[in-house]
């Protein structure tokens, strides 16, 4: 069997607006990653919710951001929540 891309089932117009979707959640993933230590150098242990404008919130509780967050008029895929770790964490990643 063959796997098809989701493009690959979506009308015209559906594949317009995915591809502008896509377009900004880049932009807001670069957004984030540009500005990331001036972040957690002010909201250290916190979560934080971008858009490619900037800073939308931030809460010490995810939940409370989350709810928070469901309440902007955004569109779905605009918006990333990241948690701020004071100290780099370390993973051990196994096969």
């Amino acid at each position: 069997m063959v796997a098809r891309r989701i493009e690959d089932s979506l009308t015209a117009e559906e594949r317009a607006e995915f591809s502008g979707q896509m377009a900004v959640f880049r932009r807001t993933l670069a957004w984030l990653d540009a500005h990331y230590d001036a972040l957690v150098a002010a909201h250290p242990d916190h979560w934080v919710a971008v858009s490619s404008d900037g800073v939308l919130d931030v809460d010490s509780s995810f939940d409370k951001l989350a709810e928070r967050v469901d309440q902007y008029a955004v569109r779905s895929g605009t918006i990333v929540v990241e948690y701020l770790p004071s100290k780099p964490l370390n993973l051990i990643l196994s096969a």
